[in-house]
């Protein structure tokens, strides 16, 4: 009995883990900023980042904004959730 609920609690977090994986840009970046920056992700990148070489950076210090995520304010996020932030920015901005 204890196995199957171990296993069924381990299906429940992987499952758990690969809807975050999957999450839409435009919601994580309401999940996790949008407590701070009052702008829409797409609209923060437009105003604030340039692109530098395909890497999104910050327009006024040219610091590379994943280096600016990592340790922003205590954002803690995974590597596809900066993948997907990043790849919003960088699509904001062209």
């Amino acid at each position: 009995m204890r196995a199957s609920f171990a296993i069924a609690m381990g299906l429940a977090g992987m499952l758990a883990t690969a809807a975050a994986a999957e999450e839409e840009p435009a919601r994580l970046y309401e999940r996790q900023c949008r407590g701070c920056h009052f702008e829409q992700g797409a609209d923060l990148a437009h105003l604030k980042f340039k692109l530098e070489n395909d890497v999104p950076v910050v327009a006024r210090s040219n610091v590379p904004v994943e280096t600016l995520l990592r340790r922003h304010h205590g954002v803690a996020l995974s590597k596809s959730e900066m993948s997907s932030l990043l790849g919003l920015f960088r699509a904001s901005i062209k």
